[in-house]
């Protein structure tokens, strides 16, 4: 925890990845922070698709329709990706349940 009782960058990134896949991570990787201040909008996400072997270690593909409310942009230098919820407020796009739509 940091001082004022925050749990830091790492801490969060664990308990986000336990919520998610119900395991420890193997690992976490340090990045850079982009900076998502300015963002160029690219369009309106409709679906996610990926490949996990959360919960039980077999690999599976996943397919989560959004709708509506998800857009995507990218950083100005182009290296990110960003998915973000346009809702006031936003809302979590990352539960226990998975990846919301």
């Amino acid at each position: 925890m940091t001082p004022k009782g925050r749990a830091t960058t790492r801490q969060r990134a664990r308990k986000r990845f336990r919520m998610f896949v119900d395991r420890e991570p193997s690992r976490l990787v340090d990045y850079p922070t982009p900076d998502v201040s300015t963002l160029a909008l690219l369009g309106q996400v409709t679906e996610i698709s990926y490949r996990s072997d959360k919960f039980d270690g077999v690999e599976r593909e996943y397919v989560h329709k959004f709708d509506g409310d998800c857009h995507l942009a990218t950083t100005g230098d182009g290296k990110y990706l960003v998915v973000f919820s346009v809702k006031k407020p936003p809302r979590t796009l990352v539960k226990p349940e998975g990846i919301v739509g």
